[in-house]
């Protein structure tokens, strides 16, 4: 008999610890998304911009911006926004290991990877394994193995994008589909200075947000799937879905991510995590998603936090995610 009622107490009471206990990560992931802000804000008022989504040099000529593998020779990617923030989230080991790399090599999820694929080369460090704190929510499932595809090796994964705007990895290129990140992009190479290559200036300004920094999104999250083949979720890397989403879709959608790196082979059918397999960055996009009940946490341009309900209609995403197209917002995010 006390046996039994132990047991329905426990059944009772396992609901209510297991909520708490999501309250506690759900405010350690709106704690992370604040620290990120703060990042953001001291980086612009040392730099007097926000770090780009990633800038990118062509060196003359065309570019997959999803392959920064050797046959990519003649590209150039910079850090992204999250590796250009890694001093502001006192992150300074890493920094330093970052500075060392990319004095050495044009694209750093090539160059500051383990060294399998650099001839043996053991003096990048061990960038590639590691993810800063601030860019894990604990309620996000693990994604314990690490990203390996296309001459990229042992890359760590996050759960924070930078919002690219409302369309796919070129809506930067477009007033109406903006976000405060994309691509900055160069037509020459790098000059071997530290400006281009890192994008240090190069970003949105605050000035630039003419929608309102409270009303724009800055950065969100996204959700991993545990596969060395899937890309969603590499922090430093500058492709659809690995730091980087758009509201082409809305937060937690249903709807499909096309993504260049992407593997659902071990998924349920109606996973949320079903993805597509693009190497077109013209069709690249991912959504802003969270393992938390009823939306996603967001960052905002001007550092304060939101949870954005997953039942916000797509047109109200769309217009807190540009930066500047002009829209009125009525509906409560």
């Amino acid at each position: 008999m006390v046996i039994a009622i132990i047991a329905v107490l426990v059944s009772l009471l396992l609901p209510a610890v297991q909520q708490a206990r999501e309250a506690a990560r759900r405010s350690q992931c709106q704690n992370n998304l604040k620290q990120i802000g703060l990042a953001l804000h001291n980086h612009h008022g040392i730099h007097k911009s926000f770090p780009p989504g990633v800038s990118v040099s062509t060196n003359g000529g065309a570019t997959q911006h999803w392959n920064l593998g050797g046959s990519q020779a003649g590209s150039h990617h910079g850090p992204n926004w999250a590796a250009n923030l890694l001093a502001e989230l006192d992150q300074s080991a890493l920094n330093d290991i970052l500075k060392d790399c990319v004095k050495k090599d044009r694209n750093p999820c090539d160059g500051c990877e383990l060294p399998s694929y650099n001839g043996g080369r053991t003096d990048r460090g061990r960038l590639s394994v590691f993810t800063p704190a601030a860019l894990i929510c604990p309620s996000a499932p693990d994604a314990d193995q690490l990203f390996g595809q296309w001459e990229l090796d042992e890359l760590s994964k996050g759960n924070y994008g930078a919002n690219y705007g409302t369309d796919d990895l070129y809506s930067h290129r477009s007033k109406a589909t903006a976000g405060v990140f994309g691509l900055n992009e160069h037509s020459i190479s790098f000059s071997g200075g530290p400006k281009e290559q890192w994008g240090r200036g190069m970003g949105t300004r605050i000035a630039e947000v003419k929608d309102g920094t409270t009303n724009t999104v800055a950065v969100s999250e996204l959700l991993t799937v545990d596969s060395g083949k899937d890309g969603r979720g590499v922090w430093f890397a500058g492709w659809m879905g690995a730091a980087a989403f758009t509201a082409h879709d809305a937060p937690n959608s249903p709807g499909t991510d096309v993504v260049p790196y992407c593997d659902d082979s071990g998924l349920k059918p109606n996973d949320p995590m079903l993805c597509e397999e693009n190497h077109d960055d013209q069709y690249n996009w991912a959504a802003a998603r969270s393992d938390h009940s009823g939306g996603v946490n967001a960052a905002m341009a001007d550092g304060s936090v939101q949870f954005i309900s997953e039942t916000i209609s797509l047109e109200t995403w769309q217009a807190i995610c540009t930066r500047a197209g002009g829209e009125v917002v009525d509906e409560a995010f």
